[in-house]
């Protein structure tokens, strides 16, 4: 069994710094739930059974080759997107950072988080 120790994700409007959509790993016991944000609206998603899973699929996309980069695209003036990503847990050890571009395999991340009951991720990412 994996154990997923944390894992923060944010998006945000580079020109106002407003938060735009967020995930941050909340451990209750031996429960994992996922807070999340998006434009305003909060919820809590328990991802317990799920988290063997997540962990798998984000190995399979490669996501250590991600740790300590920052994706910056050299097209500042369209900036319009900026992000953080931290996740440790048993195989898995990541910072990135971005403010223009996502990283190789993005399509990927963002399949692993609608497999354990992220929504809306094409609306926003």
């Amino acid at each position: 069994m994996f154990h997923l120790y944390d894992f923060k994700f944010k998006y945000f409007d580079p020109c106002t710094d407003q938060m735009i959509f967020y995930l941050i790993l909340e451990i209750r016991g031996d429960r994992y739930y996922l807070q999340c944000y998006n434009n305003g609206t909060i919820c809590s998603i328990d991802i317990s059974d799920k988290v063997e899973m997540f962990c798998d699929m984000l190995l399979e996309i490669g996501i250590n080759d991600w740790n300590m980069k920052d994706y910056d695209g050299s097209v500042e003036w369209l900036a319009r997107l900026q992000w953080t990503l931290d996740i440790v847990s048993d195989n898995i050890n990541v910072h990135c950072q971005e403010q223009y571009i996502f990283p190789p395999n993005w399509e990927g991340f963002k399949t692993a988080l609608t497999a354990i009951g992220i929504a809306g991720l094409d609306n926003i990412l």
